[in-house]
């Protein structure tokens, strides 16, 4: 079981704050307490599970590639004599790394998905919400996200909705609105 956390949280790239390619909507979740709010079957779990491991290999290797691209940009901005043409390259194999891993994420939160019913992923969405804004309550897109949902932003403590306080913002005195 550790063997799988470990791996879970190398594929989920849990701690790299660096990759923004992950999907806002991939978390272990099945890993949490958040099951037990879930009332998954056996049959569900097992399903997960098998999914999961399927796929482990595969998204710790895209991982490796994303980082050996992040690391071959990082090697050419600080390089002495920068060269354009390298590093174009280099940032187009680093887009193609992020954008194959987004890909592999995608395709087994699909697959999870799939195993849920309704009533499941919406609970499921409600919680991850609820937990992104707990844990980083100034993350961009958390409130947006919430919003586009129909949806208020919750607050942190209480886990239910937010009231907006305090006054509007204030544009800055020299702010000239674009023409």
């Amino acid at each position: 079981m550790k063997r799988l956390q470990f791996a879970l949280i190398l594929c989920f790239g849990l701690g790299a704050g660096e990759l923004s390619a992950q999907p806002r909507e991939m978390f272990p979740w099945w890993e949490t307490p958040i099951v037990r709010d879930l009332n998954l079957s056996e049959e569900q779990m097992r399903q997960i599970q098998s999914i999961v491991k399927e796929n482990r290999d595969k998204l710790v290797d895209l991982r490796a590639a994303v980082e050996k691209a992040d690391h071959a940009v990082n090697d050419l901005m600080n390089d002495d004599r920068p060269d354009l043409a390298k590093f174009s390259a280099s940032i187009d194999r680093q887009s193609a790394a992020r954008a194959e891993l987004t890909k592999g994420f995608s395709l087994m939160g699909f697959r999870i998905r799939m195993v849920l019913n309704p009533q499941q992923w919406r609970e499921l969405q409600r919680r991850r919400d609820q937990d992104r804004l707990r844990l980083d309550p100034n993350r961009p897109g958390v409130k947006k996200g919430l919003q586009q949902q129909g949806r208020p932003p919750l607050d942190p403590q209480q886990g239910r909705p937010r009231i907006p306080q305090g006054p509007p913002l204030q544009q800055p005195d020299d702010y000239e609105p674009p023409v």
